[in-house]
């Protein structure tokens, strides 16, 4: 019986100690989960920095292309704007050409005019035709309420059509 109770009191004892070398084994088990766990919750606060500042970098983009999106509108209108200003002034041009050759017309015809002793303009051409080749004088046959630059606006022809009443002043306005 004491044999028996050492022998089971030495059974107990191996089991005993082979428990606690098991139980040191799991304790390690679970410092190395432990560790194990806490190096993914840092890699996971590392990523969640990471998606933050992509984020943060998003944001900014999308900020920036924003406000180039509204710098080119600016510049799209600013561009309207000039055409439409050129537009304006090539029509100006235009007006200002007709204008000029209009006033180089009027120079022309006053330049193909010599004044009469009376203040009145005729034809230099007229002057020096001879009265044979027509038989109207023209400066003594216009109507007297016909203004000077009229007849200074004339040509020959026209003054002579209304010197010998074929064609009538009022007509040419």
């Amino acid at each position: 019986m004491v044999a028996d109770i050492q022998t089971d009191t030495e059974e107990t004892v191996e089991s005993l100690t082979e428990t606690a070398e098991q139980v040191d084994r799991g304790v390690e088990s679970v410092r190395d989960a432990m560790e194990n766990l806490t190096d993914i919750v840092e890699a996971v606060e590392e990523t969640a920095d990471g998606i933050t500042e992509v984020a943060s970098a998003t944001d900014d983009q999308a900020a920036a292309a924003e406000e180039i999106a509204s710098m080119v509108d600016e510049v799209v209108g600013q561009a309207d704007r000039v055409a439409e200003e050129v537009e304006e002034l090539a029509a100006a041009n235009e007006e200002q050409a007709a204008m000029v050759s209009e006033v180089e017309q009027s120079v022309s015809r006053l330049s193909d005019t010599e004044t009469k002793t009376d203040g009145g303009t005729v034809p230099a051409a007229a002057k020096n035709e001879s009265a044979a080749a027509e038989d109207v004088s023209i400066p003594g046959d216009l109507p007297e309420e016909m203004p000077d630059f009229v007849v200074e606006m004339l040509s020959e022809a026209e003054l002579r059509a209304v010197a010998r009443g074929d064609l009538d002043p009022s007509d040419l306005r």
